[in-house]
């Protein structure tokens, strides 16, 4: 019985320090994760394999054209009333 309670005792002390060690990891993890997409971000890189694709939104009327509406008209054209 003894005996059993002194290896669970060592048990308990190894996975505490192993859950020590895994939480200083953490804030390092996260910092390492917001630097990788902040580089990705701003320029485009990628990992070796890995393919960028890149969504571009559908260009809008264009400027004479909006300009000949009136605010209403866009107005109502945007709620899909026209």
């Amino acid at each position: 019985m003894f005996s059993q309670i002194e290896s669970l005792t060592q048990e308990l002390q190894r996975l505490e320090e192993e859950k020590a060690i895994l939480q200083a990891k953490v804030p390092q993890t996260s910092k390492e994760d917001d630097l990788e997409k902040e580089i990705r971000e701003r320029l485009g890189l990628k990992k070796p394999g890995e393919e960028v694709v890149v969504v571009v939104p559908p260009e809008e009327s264009s400027q004479e054209e909006t300009s000949k509406e009136g605010f209403w008209q866009r107005f109502f054209k945007k709620l899909k009333f026209w």
